[in-house]
């Protein structure tokens, strides 16, 4: 809706107190909004403030970017204007801001999320781009997608490979409902089949023992001493089920290094993203198992071992 059809309807509304009596709501000048929203924000301790306003008015309201910072040329209705204000209200709070949009850009793509699943960020990013090259020149790859969340991993890596056939699973049914949608939303259902179970146990009647060329995973990874330090809009808001990877942080790691051999291929990789100071338990416990040959690590773009690979020996 234009910031002109949002004052007219707001015009048209009504009658709040008594039949009969129209109440019309002054118009407020988007400019003003915005810098209100601004200074709450900072006041709040939000760090990219007017980055963040600026995407509340354009996305949800409706409004440009011009007209945010046209002062006195563009201006919106009492009700649209109490709207962003319940936003900025909400952000102010912590909320992430991701969730109040209802999207996340990963890797070029826009991915539908909600409180149910974690917000993709652009380390993750590393994760398809190992499964890309791994991958490599192999034809029909199966990919096999381990708390997929939003399915941003899935989803992304067969945008990116047109003839890879990929399987996701979460343990939380309402994830899987936001990464059906987002299988939709970027046209890629007749290869990517979302399922709802823990781990890999969903994939029990895909018959696909043994013939997975890929299993990526961003599991939980938050170790109990973190908890303390994670910011509000972390530990307050994103889902827990998708965070809390128990008392060092591994614990779905080494579940799934465990159940990975039964299904890759002989030569077939295991991708996991990891937190802080794991890689190097991780990496041991890997390559204690047996199973698997030489553990590659990672760094994300801040220097931080983000991405441990190990090939299933074979």
């Amino acid at each position: 809706m234009s910031a002109g059809a949002a004052m007219r309807e707001d015009r048209s509304a009504a009658c709040r107190d008594a039949p009969g009596a129209l109440i019309l709501t002054e118009p407020v000048r988007v400019a003003q909004l915005w810098r209100d929203g601004v200074a709450q924000l900072r006041a709040a301790g939000i760090e990219h403030a007017q980055r963040e306003v600026t995407w509340l008015l354009e996305e949800a309201l409706g409004v440009s970017r011009l007209a945010i910072h046209a002062d006195g040329i563009e201006s919106v209705g009492g009700h649209a204007a109490e709207q962003a204000r319940r936003l900025f209200a909400r952000r102010a709070q912590h909320e992430p801001v991701q969730y109040l949009l209802g999207t996340q850009e990963f890797c070029g793509l826009t991915f539908e999320v909600t409180p149910a699943v974690l917000i993709p960020r652009p380390e993750t990013e590393l994760l398809v781009e190992e499964a890309l090259r791994v991958c490599g020149s192999q034809p029909s790859a199966r990919v096999v997608d381990v708390c997929t969340g939003s399915g941003c991993i899935a989803v992304a890596i067969a945008r990116a490979r047109h003839d890879a056939m990929l399987w996701a699973t979460d343990l939380s049914q309402q994830a899987v409902y936001v990464a059906r949608r987002n299988v939709s939303r970027n046209r890629v259902e007749a290869r990517v089949t979302v399922f709802q179970g823990d781990l890999l146990a969903p994939l029990a009647s895909a018959g696909l023992a043994g013939s997975v060329d890929v299993l990526v995973s961003n599991p939980p990874y938050i170790a109990a001493w973190e908890w303390p330090t994670m910011p509000p809009d972390v530990a307050e808001f994103e889902p827990r089920l998708a965070l809390d990877g128990g008392p060092d942080g591994l614990r779905a790691h080494r579940q799934i290094a465990d159940l990975a051999p039964r299904w890759l291929r002989p030569g077939g990789w295991l991708i996991l993203e990891i937190g802080q100071k794991q890689s190097v338990p991780l990496a041991e416990y890997i390559q204690a198992s047996g199973a698997y040959g030489d553990v590659q690590v990672r760094q994300d773009f801040r220097g931080i071992d983000r991405v441990v690979s190990a090939q299933r020996k074979g």
